[in-house]
């Protein structure tokens, strides 16, 4: 569609201006091209998707999935009835207005979708590096495709990676070569595992996940903190349209609930909650308010306080970790190799605003109360950061 053009589908412009999106990982244009509903037209439309987005499916880089709202049914935008593709990007991830439902036929098993070769190869990859294997029907299986096609999917990916795999007549798969090496996926560990706890907190189907095989595993669940929706929305819109929102909050180190305005500006996750970061008119000062203490939004007006100048959050500073003094030589590079040290220590990067969660995550502040079996790790600069805990104290 030329610049400056209107849409001729008022379902489009439905899907496009009213619709509350969560735009995961997209950047650049995109190009949506629908069939809505029973009237069979095709309508075009180049959209720029702008400002902070954030990872909250999931998903691993590359997984196309969107889900379309603004027609009389939902419909699963790579069904074949609506679907978009993409260019001019190298990263993409789900696209999902917030009350959408997909479609049972696109739920079921997903091979009612259509994937990118891209998307293949990376799969390839994958079972490669976690599972050594991988044949034609994995890819039939995974993505719906024919034989031939799996068999040109493999082929590209023998010129890519040509000394990654070998075929095993005899078993008729591909086995990774001991000189594999990945290709077109991270070789993080942290990427398979991620992936379990994916699938483990439901977040993952099991039919979006790259995993095969899974060794029988298990996740402990600690409680999760209530968030209502309308309070986070009404923060995030907040933060989004530069508003201050009167709120009734119960702090901890209050016995009554208070009723303050507050301007946000940030959100965090400190390891167990989320917050808001925000300026309290009531206290003068940049504090940090926990999600699931939010009563309710009372009010909103125009911000009147300048983000910038919440120096702790735009600052940052280095704690410097390493293995506690007691620690046999054994045991000592050991916990060095476990958490990845450099020349016997970690230095970790931290918005000063957070420094006092990190250290008490890791319970840095209370080291010579554990044993060095219980806390290997001790605070090598602690000394540095006594003004700034206090701070964070009060």
């Amino acid at each position: 569609m030329p610049r400056g053009q209107k849409a001729k589908s008022p379902a489009l412009a439905r899907l496009l201006l009213r619709s509350p999106v969560l735009a995961l990982g997209f950047q650049g244009k995109h190009s949506i091209r629908s069939r809505f509903g029973a009237e069979g037209r095709l309508v075009k439309n180049i959209i720029r998707i702008a400002g902070p987005l954030v990872n909250l499916s999931g998903l691993p880089t590359g997984r196309r999935l969107g889900y379309a709202l603004g027609m009389r049914k939902p419909m699963a935008l790579l069904d074949g009835s609506c679907y978009y593709t993409y260019r001019k990007t190298t990263h993409s991830r789900l696209i999902m207005p917030t009350h959408a439902t997909v479609p049972a036929e696109a739920r079921a098993d997903g091979k009612g979708l259509r994937w990118g070769q891209g998307r293949r190869l990376e799969f390839i990859d994958f079972r490669l590096l976690w599972e050594g294997r991988i044949n034609r029907a994995d890819l039939v299986d995974f993505f719906g495709i024919s034989i031939p096609q799996a068999s040109l999917d493999l082929a590209r990916y023998m010129d890519l990676a040509p000394g990654n795999l070998t075929y095993d007549r005899s078993d008729k798969v591909y086995r990774a070569t001991p000189e594999f090496k990945a290709a077109v996926t991270s070789d993080d560990s942290q990427t398979y595992l991620n992936q379990l706890l994916g699938l483990s907190s439901g977040v993952l189907p099991v039919e979006q996940s790259l995993i095969g095989w899974r060794a029988p595993y298990e996740v402990v669940q600690y409680p999760s903190r209530a968030i209502a929706p309308e309070i986070l929305v009404s923060i995030l819109w907040a933060i989004r349209d530069k508003e201050e929102l009167e709120i009734s909050y119960q702090s901890m180190r209050e016995s009554q609930i208070s009723r303050r305005w507050v301007a946000p500006h940030a959100v965090a996750f400190d390891g167990g909650r989320w917050h808001v970061r925000a300026y309290c008119h009531a206290g003068g000062e940049f504090r940090d308010f926990v999600f699931a203490r939010v009563q309710h939004v009372h009010d909103r007006r125009r911000v009147s306080i300048d983000a910038s100048t919440d120096r702790a959050w735009h600052s940052y500073a280095t704690i410097i970790l390493r293995p506690r003094e007691g620690l046999t030589a054994p045991q000592r590079r050991a916990t060095e190799r476990e958490f990845g040290m450099r020349d016997g220590t970690l230095k970790v990067t931290v918005r000063e605003a957070l420094v006092y969660y990190y250290v008490r995550q890791l319970h840095l502040h209370r080291v010579s109360e554990s044993s060095v079996i219980a806390q290997p790790l001790e605070w090598a600069n602690e000394k540095d950061f006594k003004a700034l805990l206090q701070a964070a104290r009060k």
